[in-house]
């Protein structure tokens, strides 16, 4: 009879018959190879999985996070024209919301040195 040990060492969790002898570990072993190669497989998809849907949530919630603070600096620069230059046309509105995040910090500093709103978007 041989020691099982190394299976149980090497195989965790896999349902090891007693072996008796070598012929019969080869054989054991190839009876199994095909459904611990699958197993391992699923394993390493359902771990793949995981990680991936964490990290798109990650993404999802930093995409989230920054569209949000781009909506709120562009309602405060609406605010501010307003009450500089009154009313809003359509295209202020629309040239406001289609601003990156760095076109909107540059447009933030010329609303003091602006006379127009086309000025004010040059």
């Amino acid at each position: 009879m041989l020691n099982n040990n190394w299976f149980k060492v090497h195989l965790p969790g896999q349902d090891i018959k007693e072996i008796q002898s070598l012929g019969k570990c080869k054989t054991l072993l190839a009876e199994n190879m095909r459904d611990w190669t699958r197993s391992w497989k699923e394993d390493g998809l359902k771990a793949g999985r995981k990680e991936g849907i964490k990290q798109g949530l990650i993404e999802g919630l930093e995409q989230g996070i920054e569209q949000g603070f781009n909506q709120g600096e562009i309602e405060v620069l609406k605010r501010l024209l307003i009450i500089k230059f009154g009313d809003l046309p359509d295209w202020v509105i629309e040239k406001l919301n289609n601003c990156t995040s760095e076109h909107l910090a540059i447009l933030s500093e010329r609303i003091f040195d602006a006379n127009t709103l086309d000025a004010f978007f040059e």
